[in-house]
């Protein structure tokens, strides 16, 4: 494996806007919690449509991931837990949790876990869950030879047992403060996955969620209904969800504006367009992730020099990415923690004290980097090419601006 290092290019977190339309049936399902403010009381019926751009290539709901998984897992299966939603406040800044699948948990010790079934919640094949589906659920996404790519996650438990038909008890190999985030994994039947298909087959997505899977393409989309047998309460206000695939940025912001799609996530840059063609447009902002990052090639030069990596940590200018970039939506982040959690981040006065950081002192940071560079033997016309992905239409003018300000130290 090439070594690497990253520089953070950005580091903004800026708002994303959920836009749906008036039209649109109450109570859409969005993605990590997100609320929906609702001007009017809501109403039952109708199936919302909204296009994807990451499609799915299979049912497996531990072998893809992204957020077209996420939201399909989130609408037929359940996890123990799930992040707690207070209206207004986007659930990941606080990090709390709430009760799901798991009426209540307790930590029995520093490495022992319980975790407390809701007693008659059933599969859509009217089976009880019990605590023999969790075990099976999370030895299944440990598995090593299925290599799932959140198997990490529970690599940490040395001990699955069930005490009692409801009561999972989970033994750690050593305490860590963050197992509750790495068990958010969904809850899967075990009397399905012993056929041994991976729930890979229509008929095999059975969950315990608000919706049951109708239909499912990996080139066109899927379909899912309403489970009218849902043990939570309310019931789903949707009769259903359709998601459609294949459509990139533009042509999702046209079927939008067509009233083709019901729900569309778009950047900051590409409010103002949709505001002016669908007047009755509904903007809900969320925090978004947007970390992009510059990684280096370690094993050649100059890359390999600590100061030339250095050197560009200095020059590049985030503040002016967060302007240019998100309209100055969102905060900037630490290295590699998210900056609007505010239970881990470094706070942003404290962030803006630091060299790279700091917005007042960037000249002498730029000055410092022209040292290091020419310390490194990097000469001026030094020249390299950044590569970069144009799946996501911010990685294009992410690129403009880091080529740009990593510049300045030759000009």
């Amino acid at each position: 494996m090439v070594p690497r290092t990253f520089v953070t290019a950005g580091c903004a977190l800026p708002v994303v806007g959920f836009l749906s339309l008036a039209c649109a049936s109450a109570g859409p399902v969005v993605p990590d919690g997100v609320q929906q403010a609702a001007e009017t009381a809501p109403q039952r019926g109708g199936v919302m449509h909204y296009g994807v751009r990451q499609p799915l290539d299979n049912l497996d709901p531990y072998a893809s991931f992204g957020v077209s998984v996420g939201v399909l897992n989130q609408l037929r299966f359940e996890a123990l837990i799930t992040p707690k939603v207070e209206p207004g406040v986007d659930p990941r800044i606080k990090d709390e949790k709430a009760p799901l699948l798991a009426e209540r948990w307790e930590l029995k010790d520093p490495t022992t876990w319980l975790f407390y079934l809701r007693k008659g919640i059933k599969w859509i094949d009217g089976v009880e869950l019990t605590a023999d589906d969790v075990i099976f659920s999370v030895r299944m996404l440990g598995d090593p030879e299925k290599r799932y790519r959140y198997r990490t996650d529970v690599e940490g438990i040395a001990e699955l047992k069930a005490p009692e038909r409801y009561t999972v008890q989970m033994t750690l190999k050593q305490p860590d403060s963050n197992f509750l985030n790495r068990i958010g994994q969904v809850i899967v039947p075990k009397h399905i996955g012993e056929r041994g298909t991976s729930f890979t087959k229509i008929q095999d997505s059975i969950g315990t969620g608000q919706f049951r899977l109708l239909a499912f393409d990996s080139r066109a989309g899927f379909a899912v209904e309403r489970n009218p047998d849902y043990w939570g309460t309310p019931a789903p206000y949707l009769d259903g969800v359709v998601a459609h695939y294949g459509l990139d940025d533009s042509g999702m912001m046209a079927a939008f504006i067509a009233r083709q799609l019901d729900l569309v996530t778009v950047d900051t840059t590409s409010l103002g367009i949709v505001k002016q063609n669908v007047p009755d447009v509904k903007q809900n902002k969320v925090m978004s992730a947007f970390n992009p990052a510059v990684y280096f090639n370690e094993t050649k030069p100059p890359y390999n020099d600590p100061r030339v990596r250095r050197a560009f940590h200095l020059a590049l200018d985030r503040q002016a990415m967060l302007l240019t970039l998100t309209q100055g939506e969102g905060v900037i982040s630490p290295p590699g923690v998210n900056g609007m959690q505010e239970l881990y981040a470094m706070n942003q006065e404290e962030l803006m004290k630091l060299p790279g950081w700091n917005p007042t002192t960037k000249q002498q940071d730029i000055a410092e980097a022209k040292r290091l560079l020419a310390e490194a033997g990097v000469q001026p016309g030094f020249t390299d090419k950044i590569l970069f992905s144009r799946a996501a239409s911010t990685a294009p003018p992410v690129a403009e601006m880091v080529v740009g300000q990593l510049r300045t130290p030759w000009d």
